[in-house]
């Protein structure tokens, strides 16, 4: 905490709290993340790197500033980025994290390997459980059979695979759910605000 960052769009922002949000079990190892009511092409992205077997928490990231409208400042708070965390100790370095058939090589410029979202929301998830996971989402969400997931946090949704004793933890990619629809770069650590030109201070 105490970070201080800057954007194209924020001149100065200071990561001002870290959110304890949910436990997310991974049983299998294997790391989904998407957008649990995506189907057809990018539907349940598997990344190829593994995990070790166990349980982790799940951690969103609050930036503060003041954003000036008609020349009043208010001071403002928003989530910018959503992580699983794997380790207390600080990452000394980041990259992508890919899944089987990315290639970053191919990439245009301001293109990014992601997970895809038309519905503003993505998900960390057990691979092996992700089929009936993103079902018991679903049904949560559109269908509110309630004994199907559990809001964990505003935003925020938890269903669990009893056969495989996985879990998926639902967030949002954009301030209300609103504005988060197109493609996150994932690392762990899913942006969900918009962060142009992040840079630190």
């Amino acid at each position: 905490m105490g970070t201080r960052i800057a954007t194209s769009v924020e001149p100065e922002m200071t990561v001002s709290a870290i959110l304890d949000i949910a436990t997310l079990r991974l049983p299998s190892g294997r790391l989904v993340v998407a957008d649990p009511l995506t189907e057809g092409r990018g539907a349940g992205r598997v990344l190829s790197e593994r995990i070790p077997p166990g349980e982790y928490r799940v951690q969103a990231a609050v930036v503060a500033f003041e954003s000036e409208y008609e020349d009043v400042r208010t001071a403002v708070k928003e989530e910018v980025a959503v992580r699983l965390l794997l380790a207390e100790e600080p990452a000394a370095s980041w990259e992508p994290a890919l899944a089987e058939g990315d290639d970053v090589r191919l990439l245009r410029e301001n293109e990014t390997c992601g997970f895809d979202t038309d519905g503003a929301a993505g998900a960390f998830a057990d691979a092996s459980g992700w089929e009936g996971l993103a079902d018991r989402y679903r049904r949560y969400l559109m269908e509110q059979e309630d004994d199907a997931g559990e809001t964990v946090s505003d935003g925020y949704v938890r269903t669990t695979d009893q056969a495989t004793g996985g879990d998926l933890v639902s967030f949002c990619t954009d301030s209300f759910c609103t504005d988060g629809d197109g493609t996150h770069p994932v690392s762990v650590v899913v942006v969900v605000g918009r962060l142009p030109d992040l840079r630190l201070l």
